[in-house]
């Protein structure tokens, strides 16, 4: 059985960032740039006004001072051709370049009209109200490094440095299947001994927060030959795979053995995490669907639904950080504000609140009821990290929490 600091280090060892690819910058935010991003122009590519008013030159401007307006400057509008001199000022809006000739700009009001001379009531100084070409980046200047998480500022630089089509680390697909006779959807009444398949929709609704959910969540019965086409269909389209349920060594649980037939490599079957315990670790590499040769990831997580959520937020966000070219996620600090019993011999997660409005951050333990206990869940921001034969803490105590 592993530890879930072995876990975590064979995870790490194993998921390396997938293949560079060039998407349209629209299909980009999420994604990890892989190449750096440089200016392809200066910015502004030109000097540029920053307010509505006259382009003037500053030593023309002394208060009471008459300008004659002889011509107008707007914004991808009218152009003025010619030269600010002595005694005369162009009316211009923000954005537009400034004229050539004039060294500042005065505000509209800091003005009075009349017919096409202007007063000046307040006088600028030289370069007021303008901003030099190049001066928020240069051409040939790196305004984005490799590594970087895309998000809407950042596409926002791309398309201000003239990238049309970006490279990225993709966000790796997730497949989900959940295994069990038990198990109908949402939408029917179960009878007998079923219930209804809760893991399925969070398992994707999971995937779609931190990576790209190829397809709808998937069943199976608790038989080996539609388990394993199910495997097959989800992994053609797939880096990780989900599943959920028969894990365990009961007589219905096939899933260890279809994967031993299909010729994947094991490298975790238990973990000592409560709750939780059956978490299966598996590799393949081959050529699925035609595709290239890569290697596929199948993740196997705890039927009860509160073991595959923490499973998932401890293992499983840290592989598909990884294969997206980011960083591994860390735990938090907070401190408990309730006192915590002494911890056995599995690392405990327990569902707990936060309170961002108070300093430091503090969290409260909830009265969790086990793994099936999605109600208590669902009321959760984030997860309380009880170590290893962790002592009784009192109140006060700060811990490691995961946010969700």
């Amino acid at each position: 059985m592993h530890s879930v600091t072995e876990v975590i280090h064979i995870i790490g060892q194993m998921a390396l960032p997938l293949p560079m690819i060039r998407v349209p910058l629209r299909l980009a935010a999420g994604c990890v740039l892989a190449e750096a991003v440089k200016m392809d122009l200066d910015s502004p590519p030109f000097d540029r006004c920053m307010l509505d008013g006259y382009a003037v030159r500053a030593v023309d401007t002394l208060e009471g001072a008459q300008l004659r307006i002889i011509g107008r400057q707007d914004a991808g509008g009218a152009a003025f051709t010619g030269t600010v001199t002595r005694g005369t000022c162009v009316a211009i809006n923000t954005g537009a370049p400034v004229p050539a000739g004039a060294d500042a700009i005065l505000m509209v009001e800091h003005t009075e009209q009349s017919g096409e001379f202007v007063t000046v009531r307040k006088s600028p100084a030289a370069g007021w109200g303008t901003q030099r070409r190049g001066a928020d980046a240069a051409r040939g200047q790196t305004v984005l490094e490799a590594g970087t998480l895309l998000g809407p500022v950042q596409i926002a630089v791309a398309a201000a440095a003239g990238v049309a089509e970006i490279a990225v680390i993709p966000r790796p697909r997730v497949a989900v299947l959940s295994t069990g006779d038990e198990l109908v959807p949402p939408e029917r009444v179960p009878a007998g001994g079923q219930i209804r398949n809760s893991n399925g929709p969070m398992l994707a609704a999971l995937a779609q927060r931190y990576a790209v959910l190829a397809g709808d969540p998937q069943w199976a019965p608790d038989d080996p030959a539609p388990i394993r086409s199910k495997l097959l269909e989800a992994l053609a389209g797939a880096e990780v795979v989900l599943v959920t349920g028969s894990l365990s060594m009961g007589t219905r649980d096939f899933v260890p053995a279809v994967l031993q037939e299909m010729g994947f490599t094991t490298h975790v079957q238990t973990v000592k995490i409560k709750p939780g315990k059956p978490f299966v670790l598996a590799t393949k590499e081959e050529r699925w669907g035609g595709g290239s040769a890569a290697r596929r990831f199948l993740i196997g997580l705890p039927g009860n639904p509160v073991s595959g959520f923490v499973c998932f937020h401890r293992f499983v966000r840290p592989l598909l950080a990884r294969l997206a070219g980011g960083a591994m996620p860390e735990t938090g600090r907070a401190l408990c504000d309730q006192g915590l019993v002494a911890n056995g011999d599995r690392e405990f997660y327990q569902p707990a609140r936060l309170d961002h409005r108070v300093s430091p951050l503090t969290v409260s333990p909830l009265n969790w009821r086990g793994s099936a206990d999605i109600y208590t869940l669902a009321k959760a921001q984030a997860l309380i990290v009880h170590p290893v034969r962790a002592p009784l803490r009192e109140a006060g105590t700060v811990v490691d929490i995961i946010e969700l």
